[in-house]
């Protein structure tokens, strides 16, 4: 579909996009329909130049996370049986956020587990039960999405996105002369940095009010989400403010919930114990509590050769050095098998065995043996509760 994005002789000038930013930032703490009318008569007779249409491979890869404490659910009022309480907030308790107003609910999910952490920081506590959700698209229809990520360094798996976006505007301000493109690009950035103000205020909180709603139901295909920035991880993340129709029409679902507790965590990664695995069915969540055993551990040489053996009871009572070494080499296991607990939780097993070798760094000895690797034998359990 070709989007109809504003020919040349539409475009306005530099300086009427510099009068123009100059009176919609002296009016910020006007009321939302005083603002709308501005903010339409500047913007909004035609499409962003950062608007662009998923295919389907963006669809299919995209994973979002949200977190929410227990005691954010518990004084909401909330119930940890029913998916609903893992999605938006209810409309009537719906505040002001990035990209929304009062009353207008959207949907926020981040990149990563660590970006969503890191946005939510400041209500973790740490020791404290909060849970993960994780939400994936069901269908593969073509949306509409606005990208706010010009000018930042990409997360590891969104290179092709970013590369992609860098490329469109390039493409679409070759096609204009040379002072629209200036008032273009200017445009483009003044936009992307009043959209990602911090702390937000009224202005970006209809900035996606409009995007996501007023005039973007009016697209074919409709705008559906926002991409932008995590301020929090200082450009290093990505954060989605999503449409709630993507989950009323079941273009968008829920697939798992983690119920975690958070035992450390840094600008580069968190340390977390995983209790509990919440499936969706049919409407509501079915918990299995997660156990992880380490059954034995074996060391092998540089032949490959077995040179020591510990039993369970023999792990339990290593000394405090040789526990931190494991607990180490169990975050390596349960990085690999992360994406796969629910698939595993779903099993008509309640236990899944796994043997799993680690490499050791060269010159590591047990009993001054020079050895290669470590093996450990391990148990997923899922208790139904």
């Amino acid at each position: 579909m070709e989007i109809p994005f504003m020919k040349d002789q539409e475009v306005p000038t530099k300086e009427f996009y510099e009068n123009a930013f100059k009176k919609l930032e002296a009016s910020r703490s006007l009321g939302p329909k005083r603002l709308m009318k501005m903010f339409v008569k500047f913007f909004g007779t035609k499409p962003p130049v950062f608007l662009f249409l998923s295919n389907k491979d963006f669809l299919r890869a995209f994973c979002g996370y949200r977190i929410i404490t227990e005691d954010e659910m518990k004084r909401i009022g909330l119930r940890p049986s029913r998916i609903k309480s893992f999605s938006h907030p209810p409309k009537s308790i719906t505040k002001k956020q990035r990209f929304n107003i009062k009353g207008y609910p959207a949907l926020y999910l981040s990149d990563s587990p660590h970006t969503a952490i890191e946005e939510k920081k400041n209500d973790i506590i740490i020791g404290e039960p909060f849970y993960l959700s994780i939400w994936k698209f069901k269908k593969f229809d073509q949306v509409g999405y606005i990208n706010l990520l010009a000018g930042k360094i990409p997360p590891k798996g969104w290179e092709d996105i970013f590369e992609s976006f860098n490329n469109k505007i390039n493409s679409l301000i070759r096609n204009y002369s040379e002072d629209k493109r200036e008032s273009l690009r200017y445009l483009v950035e003044k936009l992307i940095a009043l959209s990602l103000e911090n702390p937000h205020n009224n202005i970006t909180s209809l900035f996606g009010y409009y995007y996501l709603r007023e005039f973007g139901e009016k697209m074919n295909p409709p705008i559906r989400l926002i991409m932008y920035p995590s301020i929090r991880k200082n450009g290093y993340g990505i954060n989605f403010a999503i449409n709630p129709k993507l989950i009323s029409n079941s273009d968008m679902e829920c697939t798992e919930i983690r119920k975690l507790k958070l035992n450390n965590h840094s600008e580069i990664g968190s340390w977390i114990t995983l209790e509990k695995i919440g499936i969706e069915n049919k409407g509501k969540v079915i918990w299995k509590k997660f156990e992880l055993e380490v059954n034995s551990l074996s060391f092998y040489d540089l032949n490959n050769v077995q040179i020591l053996k510990f039993s369970a009871r023999e792990l339990q009572n290593m000394n405090q050095g040789g526990k931190e070494l494991i607990k180490g080499w169990i975050y390596e296991v349960m990085q690999k098998h992360e994406p796969q607990l629910a698939k595993y939780s779903k099993m008509p097993n309640k236990s899944i065995k796994k043997v799993e070798r680690i490499d050791l760094p060269k010159g590591s000895f047990i009993d001054n043996i020079k050895c290669s690797s470590v093996v450990l034998y391990i148990k997923f359990s899922f208790v139904k509760e």
